[in-house]
């Protein structure tokens, strides 16, 4: 299972992040949102990494995940919600990096509750 993650991670993602980019340019979106993209395919691909690594590596990888990509993401949504252009791309981009922190926010409180259940 380790594999797969690792595999999607490293080259599921980067493929998939490609492919979108050729995607859009085939169907003409205008000002298309391929850095707040390349951040939303970078925290999917972390996530991949984290479940994937061993534990000191996923350790510096979750770290990351809850520091740095929030801010990212949210910083995104908020310039692409500054923009008059308005996609399905540049909705979904928008509300991926909204959404990240409230159920990072919720993964966090659900794995507190059981902690606390467990004991």
């Amino acid at each position: 299972m380790q594999n797969v993650l690792l595999f999607l991670a490293m080259i599921g993602c980067p493929i998939g992040y490609i492919v979108l980019l050729f995607r859009m340019r085939r169907e003409g979106v205008g000002n298309p949102p391929i850095i707040p993209m390349f951040f939303l395919f970078g925290t999917v691909g972390g996530w991949l990494l984290v479940f994937g690594s061993p534990y000191g590596l996923a350790a510096l990888f979750t770290v990351f995940l809850f520091v740095v990509s929030p801010i990212v993401l949210l910083a995104s949504s908020y310039w692409l919600q500054l923009k008059e252009e308005r996609s399905i791309y540049h909705r979904i981009s928008i509300w991926s990096g909204f959404w990240y922190p409230a159920l990072l926010g919720l993964a966090v409180a659900a794995v507190a509750v059981a902690d606390f259940l467990i004991q």
